[in-house]
């Protein structure tokens, strides 16, 4: 069987959760979860509570690079369409680790290009740059990973396989001489906008020690061919995605506060497609309300929601680059399903369709909605039972609804 998770709104919606549920309800050591977009800018919360090895268990992790299918065992791939940071790799395997005891298999596609320390300060440069009109940039370097890579620049796992540390430095070298430090130049960025970065684009030994990093921890990843056979020698196959159908890269509405991959069905559906293999379900991801960790417009915005409903999130904590994460409610009851029939199009052929409805507990099992008035803002929240009978039906298959942090609480219901 092949899934799909996807965020239905500006990410953050349980993508994590709803992979482990996956992961953990097909109870399997045949199962792959695939990262096909975006990079370690990602951070996808698991959390596991029950008995293992005859004792109480309760593990907590923030994935960024490995699949959030890895508490039960789930080998994680890096699809030809994802940027990994192979610098950054250790660190996660190292917090991985310290709460499960193992550390999971990794492979890549041959064909992945990986992101490069010169990508993020570009990333942050450029973001810096733009004041109060920033993009709403991580600061990972992801979109500029993908347009050096474009531009004929891109390091591929199977390049850094095939070469030697002093290679791979010298590559670095020459991205920095020939297209880092003109691309800044041409963008009119003043350099000494962080004196810190100016320094870090000044010293060259900075590119020796990621260079020697990368190339230790290529052992860490298997290289393999992204073919039919690869993908059908597992049971189950789930592609996990990062961010959501706002954020995605063509979303004219959204833009410039967009990233630079393709959040939705795009991705899967190339990959295989190319294999001839189908997806067997797709499952959309919402919170019962609007979350978005960024710069750019939020319709419907309310941040004392947080303070109304208790709201407890761990992991969008401030950052510089993306502040604090901000909350709000929906237009309409049918703002979800509108983006997904969208996303749908790329679609030829029928799949099961889920809707996966995380947060319930915050808000008392109700859909945070609103009507605006004169510019005045009236809650309509809505049961979800309600929901699911005017909005869902008709549209999706199945919803899975979730009022707690762990994959044994969710609950089924055919629509």
């Amino acid at each position: 069987m092949i899934y799909v998770v996807i965020g239905s709104n500006f990410g953050d919606e349980g993508k994590g959760l709803a992979t482990d549920y996956l992961a953990w309800k097909l109870n399997t050591s045949k199962t792959l979860v695939v990262r096909h977009n975006g990079g370690a800018q990602s951070g996808h919360t698991v959390e596991t509570s029950g008995i293992r090895e005859d004792h109480y268990d309760s593990r907590r992790h923030v994935f960024n690079e490995l699949s959030s299918g890895s508490f039960r065992g789930a080998d994680t791939f890096w699809a030809s369409t994802y940027y990994p940071d192979l610098f950054k790799l250790t660190d996660e395997l190292y917090r991985f680790y310290e709460v499960s005891g193992f550390v999971p298999r990794i492979l890549a596609s041959r064909k992945t290009n990986i992101t490069i320390i010169d990508d993020v300060f570009i990333n942050m440069l450029l973001e810096l740059s733009r004041g109060e009109e920033r993009h709403g940039s991580c600061g990972m370097g992801i979109w500029e990973a993908t347009l050096r890579t474009e531009a004929g620049y891109g390091i591929s796992m199977e390049w850094i396989s095939e070469h030697s540390e002093e290679e791979l430095l010298n590559k670095l070298i020459d991205i920095r001489v020939n297209y880092v430090l003109p691309k800044l130049k041409e963008a009119g960025i003043d350099l000494h906008i962080d004196e810190d970065i100016y320094e870090m684009l000044s010293d060259y030994s900075i590119l020796n020690s990621f260079a020697s990093s990368v190339k230790e921890n290529m052992n860490l990843v298997t290289l393999v061919d992204e073919t039919k056979e690869f993908f059908l020698s597992y049971d189950n196959v789930i592609f996990e995605s990062g961010q959501g159908l706002c954020l995605d890269a063509e979303n004219e509405e959204n833009a410039p506060h967009v990233t630079a991959s393709r959040t939705g069905l795009t991705n899967p559906v190339s990959i295989l497609g190319k294999l001839g293999l189908n997806i067997d379900e797709v499952l959309y991801i919402t919170r019962t309300y609007v979350t978005k960790h960024g710069a750019g417009p939020l319709a419907n915005e309310d941040n004392m929601l947080l303070f109304q409903y208790e709201i407890d999130d761990g992991t969008n904590v401030f950052n510089v680059w993306q502040g604090d994460i901000r909350y709000g409610y929906f237009g309409s009851m049918d703002e979800i399903t509108k983006r997904v029939q969208k996303d749908l199009e790329h679609l030829d052929y029928d799949v099961k369709k889920s809707l996966f409805i995380t947060h319930l507990n915050e808000t008392n099992n109700e859909i945070l909605l609103v009507n605006v008035k004169e510019d005045i803002m009236e809650p309509v929240n809505m049961p979800i039972e309600e929901y699911i009978d005017s909005a869902l039906v008709g549209v999706f298959d199945k919803v899975y609804m979730s009022a707690s942090r762990y994959a044994k609480d969710v609950v089924e219901k055919d629509i």
